[in-house]
């Protein structure tokens, strides 16, 4: 499994991929898009979690990988709130996917709002309702089975 650094190394690098090819095809970087430059933000990668579905009929599991975009700026402070708050971070994930069905989780539509779900709960937790420290939640890994 690969460590968070190599983790990181791989977004980063991606990131750089695309951020090359968008100027091509006229478009910009969710960063940019912000105001942000590419450099500007911070990947942080949480562990693979793997869960059952809440499925009557069949056994179905998720196995998900989240990272989370943080503005650079704020990065030391946000990553020590979530090592402070890991183990409620990821309970929450797991309760609240463990809870979906089927098709709650497949489609990009339903991936979505999972996704801003689980940014708002991130927020929420880490920021106790001020200024909101992730920007962005990301699936590096979401396998249905």
């Amino acid at each position: 499994m690969a460590g968070a650094g190599e983790v990181l190394a791989e977004w980063a690098a991606l990131e750089e991929v695309a951020a090359a090819a968008l100027p091509e095809i006229g478009g910009t970087t969710a960063a940019e898009g912000k105001g942000q430059k590419a450099e500007d933000v911070v990947y942080y990668a949480f562990d693979p979690v793997l869960v059952n579905l809440a499925e009557e009929r069949l056994t179905r599991y998720i196995r998900a990988t989240v990272t989370l975009k943080i503005a650079q700026e704020d990065y030391d402070e946000v990553a020590k709130r979530i090592e402070e708050k890991k183990p409620v971070l990821v309970n929450w994930l797991v309760v609240n996917l463990s809870d979906r069905t089927l098709a709650e989780v497949t489609g990009a539509k339903n991936l979505n709002r999972l996704r801003r779900q689980i940014l708002d709960a991130f927020n929420d937790e880490l920021s106790g309702g001020g200024k909101p420290m992730v920007q962005e939640v990301l699936f590096q890994e979401f396998a249905v089975q």
